[in-house]
């Protein structure tokens, strides 16, 4: 392995710091199984020893820092193994360039070091990137391989949620093709209970007889329904956006198809009862989402539906929810086992024994009352409905 002192390097328009090769994890993608650098990166990231702040000071000192537009703490290691480094580096970045300072981490610093962390971050540090990497414990251990063991799962999560006091942008990534699009679902749902922002990066695999060309891009991404943060040339820039969704309440005769969510236990709808749908996918209409999430949830084709209103979901530390409303009574195929949970026909009358969320049943009682095309606002603090506003004026 050759080794050098690459403590900075450009990619794009960010200055990238190297200050440690230490890290808990062994995530199956990394590149460092493959490479001794990144992008096109002349020198090898692995480093002779782990630089003191003086060494990283020269190495900025070295740089024409009006070429950049932000310094991002990310190398061939957890940045947080070198936490007093790090600090002092974002300090100075702070005191003497004045550009944006961004974390990259695998969110177990808290573990690495024995204490929390999170607070040392305030004033230096303007977005943390958490690696989420997939929304379960066992597919978490299996992908990234974590030296905590089970443990670092919920204590990412903790890490997450805790810096949105702290630091402006939070933002947790997983990386494409490397999980489900149901997982990547998923994921979206754990970050919108958090509060904080969902990226998928971008992965390259490796070109034969290349093996720096297999990343994971850091300045490249594919957009997807569940994108909340791009990179581009000038940087990391926030994209507000809203969540497209559909639900579908497929009839038969006096029931309802209906989903129990149990199967993930982030689920933000975790032991809801709920109908069938999802998210919208790029160049989506309603109708293509609604036809292709039912074919994939329950394996039923429809044939015919109704579009009933249009829903939206406030929830405080989430961005609004703009969900389409059908339902149907025209279907054909065989329903299939749902990876999100039990599917079941539910008499209507029974709704209400079950576990829901509080707007559902007024969207469902005007279905059921067969009202005209509707608008319906519901806003919901700490779980529970504070207001709802049916076309335009409160109930």
């Amino acid at each position: 392995m050759q080794k050098g002192m690459t403590i900075v390097y450009g990619v794009k328009s960010g200055l990238y710091v190297n200050l440690t090769n230490r890290c808990p994890c062994a995530c199956t993608f990394c590149i460092r199984k493959n490479a001794d650098k990144v992008y096109e990166e002349p020198d090898t990231l692995w480093l002779e020893h782990e630089p003191s702040f003086s060494e990283v000071r020269a190495a900025f000192e070295a740089q024409d820092m009006s070429r950049y537009t932000e310094v991002v703490f990310c190398g061939y290691g957890e940045p947080t193994e070198a936490l007093d480094v790090m600090l002092e580096t974002a300090a100075f970045v702070k005191e003497h360039y004045k550009i944006p300072v961004r974390l990259n981490t695998n969110g177990l610093g808290n573990l690495i070091n024995g204490k929390r962390i999170e607070p040392l971050l305030e004033g230096l540090v303007d977005t943390v990137s958490v690696s989420l990497n997939t929304s379960d414990v066992e597919n978490y251990l299996r992908v990234v391989r974590p030296g905590f063991g089970a443990e670092s799962f919920e204590s990412m999560l903790d890490f997450a949620r805790e810096c949105k006091k702290y630091v402006p942008n939070v933002v947790m990534t997983t990386v494409d093709t490397t999980i489900s699009h149901e997982d990547e679902k998923c994921c979206a749902e754990i970050c919108r209970g958090l509060g904080v922002s969902y990226r998928i990066r971008e992965y390259s695999a490796p070109d034969e007889g290349d093996s720096s060309k297999g990343t994971v891009s850091e300045n490249k991404s594919t957009l997807k329904d569940t994108d909340a943060v791009v990179e581009t040339e000038t940087g990391t820039v926030s994209k507000p956006r809203s969540q497209l969704t559909t639900l579908c309440y497929i009839e038969k005769g006096d029931s309802y198809l209906m989903l129990h969510r149990v199967s993930k236990k982030n689920d933000i709808n975790h032991d809801k009862w709920i109908g069938v749908g999802g998210h919208f996918e790029r160049d989506e209409s309603p109708e293509d989402c609604l036809l292709r999430e039912v074919k994939e949830e329950t394996g039923l084709t429809l044939n015919g539906y109704r579009f009933r209103g249009i829903v939206t979901f406030i929830s405080d530390g989430s961005e609004a929810e703009y969900m389409c409303l059908y339902t149907s009574d025209d279907f054909s195929g065989t329903l299939i086992d749902c990876d999100e949970g039990k599917l079941e026909w539910i008499k209507k009358a029974d709704f209400m024994k079950l576990e829901h969320w509080e707007g559902d049943a007024i969207f469902l009682k005007l279905i059921e009352e067969d009202a005209p095309f509707f608008s319906l606002k519901l806003v919901y603090t700490n779980g529970r409905l504070v207001e709802s506003v049916l076309n335009g004026r409160k109930l």
